[in-house]
């Protein structure tokens, strides 16, 4: 198992079956996978992760976190460039993604797919997994048409429980 070393510094969990703990910019790489660990605009780190020839981002808490009615012009501004730089970082290391799971969040209001959008301009994405809308599932369907600008599979589960990957085939 590998787990951001956050985890470890904050929840006092145990090395019990942990492979490793990986800290922001570390890559782990097995005869397997590769594992690249990149910026969060919250709580913990992004991963990206290679596979069998794939390319996949997990975000995390890494989006544009702007929430208009609690923020003030200056920390919008503040926000957008904390995640704008940890595109900028990602641009660095990788140009196109396989599949994407990134935060979608009602409670953004209209913002709920800025982060979505800047991300998807910065990288050509196959397949758009949305995440973090708690049972907001009706939110996360009803941003496909905003998706379809972007030439992606937009994959919104419809219902807990929902396999993701038997809507691909």
């Amino acid at each position: 198992m590998l787990l951001s070393r956050d985890i470890r510094k904050f929840r006092r969990l145990s090395d019990e079956g942990v492979t490793k703990f990986l800290k922001l910019k570390e890559v782990y790489e097995d005869d397997k996978l590769k594992i690249t660990v990149c910026g969060s605009t919250d709580i913990g780190v992004s991963f990206v992760v290679q596979v069998d020839g794939l390319t996949v981002y997990h975000a995390g808490d890494n989006n544009n976190w702007i929430f208009p009615d609690e923020m003030d012009a200056r920390e919008m501004k503040m926000m957008e460039g904390c995640f704008l730089a940890t595109l900028r970082d990602m641009k660095v290391l990788f140009g196109t993604f396989d599949l994407v799971m990134f935060p979608i969040d009602p409670r953004l209001g209209n913002e709920m797919g800025r982060g979505a959008m800047q991300f998807l301009q910065a990288f050509p994405t196959r397949v758009f997994v949305p995440m973090h809308f708690g049972l907001s599932y009706s939110a996360a369907a009803g941003f496909s048409n905003t998706m379809a600008a972007f030439d992606c599979i937009y994959l919104p589960a419809h219902h807990t429980g929902e396999v993701l990957v038997d809507r691909l085939s």
